[in-house]
């Protein structure tokens, strides 16, 4: 089994349920512990209840309840302000919002599609390091 060298714990933040449940597994095998949110405000809600707790935060930023990047760049400043210091990588399927998503403090952008769980998993090891294999 592979696991990560010491659990850390990840917010998982989308409102598609099967994307949300993708990300969550990726994580979890690889040995981190996860909480996770539908919305936004959710996501602020867990990260205030989590204060210093929390490693990392996977954020899609087209969420509801308008489905645009308002939502989730919204959630993202709010995250910012009150963990100024937490890891934020956004997730969206539309590369444009990239270059703001980054001004607001996101430390990465992940493109929604086929290769993401992929990329969540290059994400955590360039953060956190290698994982070990475990027999």
């Amino acid at each position: 089994m592979i696991q990560a060298t010491s659990p850390r714990q990840i917010l998982i933040v989308d409102d598609q349920p099967s994307y949300r449940s993708a990300i969550e597994r990726v994580v979890e095998g690889l040995g981190y512990r996860v909480l996770c949110a539908g919305d936004g405000r959710q996501a602020v809600r867990q990260v205030k209840a989590h204060q210093g707790e929390l490693d990392l935060v996977f954020l899609d930023l087209s969420m509801p309840p308008t489905h645009d990047a308002e939502e989730g760049l919204e959630a993202l400043q709010r995250i910012k302000a009150l963990a100024p210091d937490l890891p934020v990588v956004v997730m969206s399927s539309y590369l444009i919002l990239a270059p703001e998503a980054r001004r607001l403090g996101a430390l990465d952008f992940i493109e929604k599609n086929a290769l993401a769980p992929r990329r969540v998993a290059e994400v955590l090891e360039r953060l956190f390091g290698a994982v070990e294999q475990e027999a």
